[in-house]
């Protein structure tokens, strides 16, 4: 049976780690977790958030995985190592901004490659979100390494594109 694997690479708004002993995570503030055109409630999430980066016991966990930290480091060293042994990717809602393509690249490269350096056989790539039909037509000239894969017909892989968002995909072949 196919292992499911879930990564998040990038950290999440409005919440830090208090390291005090108890190392729970927890909101800024509950009540600025949603701000809404209101620069009030702006002013006030960013001091919120300006004190608890600067105070020594508290983790920041908005996280990016271009930045060099401990936490980002792990997620990347996760990610490659799930995507080396990985025959099927599914990219939900991910738009591959261009200020994210070092990384883009580092793990597109480690998805069509095994551990060995080899390129992997029928592999799949399944995109979903509004616009997957741009996205994948942005992988193939973005990125030549898909455009040389996708080349050399469906032997090495396959890209597939959902704009269907009712629900999270789940690739056929893996249910």
């Amino acid at each position: 049976l196919p292992i499911s694997l879930l990564n998040k690479l990038n950290g999440s708004a409005s919440l830090y780690l208090n390291q005090n002993g108890s190392h729970q995570i927890q909101f800024m503030n509950p009540n600025l977790a949603i701000v809404k055109d209101d620069p009030d409630t702006l002013k006030e999430l960013l001091k919120c958030y300006v004190q608890l980066r600067d105070a020594s016991s508290n983790t920041s966990l908005i996280n990016f995985a271009w930045e060099e930290n401990d936490i980002s480091k792990a997620g990347l060293d996760y990610a490659i190592k799930t995507l080396n042994e990985a025959s099927h990717l599914v990219i939900i809602g991910y738009s591959f901004p261009v200020f994210n393509k070092m990384i883009d690249d580092v793990l597109i490269r480690n998805f069509l490659f095994g551990e060995d350096g080899k390129p992997k056989l029928n592999s799949k790539i399944y995109i979903q979100g509004p616009n997957a039909e741009k996205i994948a037509t942005q992988l193939k000239t973005r990125f030549t390494l898909i455009k040389e894969f996708l080349s050399q017909g469906d032997k090495l892989i396959t890209l597939f594109s959902q704009s269907d968002c009712e629900q999270f995909l789940t690739p056929d072949d893996l249910e």
